[in-house]
């Protein structure tokens, strides 16, 4: 340290001052180094998140889109499921109105061939009966 500053003392002059100052510049720069460096690597993680979650965000957008385009398919087939069974249920009401109609129809032909019968049977007992 003593030759240092027995030199630093010998350029004292013109030269000197300039080269006293261009030796501190320098070693500032030399202890900041190691600044500069993490302040360059925080620059670069930052870019390196933002790059990150940026993805992460248009994996999450896309994702969205899907379940989106999912959820209006599955109204769309329930809606579309919803009017088939309406529809069956209209059919079903129709087939119970004619099956009544049916119905009312059979027991009335089930009354008058019982009234045939009837007719038959007396008409047989006429026939039958003894004169």
């Amino acid at each position: 340290m003593g030759d240092f500053i027995q030199l630093f003392t010998e350029l004292k002059g013109v030269l000197g001052g300039a080269a006293a100052v261009g030796v501190s510049v320098a070693l500032y720069l030399w202890s900041q180094r190691g600044q500069r460096q993490l302040d360059g690597a925080n620059t670069e993680a930052n870019v390196s998140a933002i790059a990150h979650w940026k993805d992460v965000a248009e994996r999450s957008d896309a994702a969205l889109v899907a379940m989106t385009a999912r959820a209006d398919k599955f109204a769309e087939e329930r809606n579309e499921a919803y009017k088939q069974l309406a529809r069956m249920e209209g059919q079903l009401a129709e087939m119970n109105r004619q099956l009544e109609a049916q119905n009312l129809k059979l027991e009335t032909q089930s009354k008058e061939m019982q009234g045939l019968r009837d007719q038959v049977r007396n008409l047989q007992e006429q026939i039958h009966a003894p004169r």
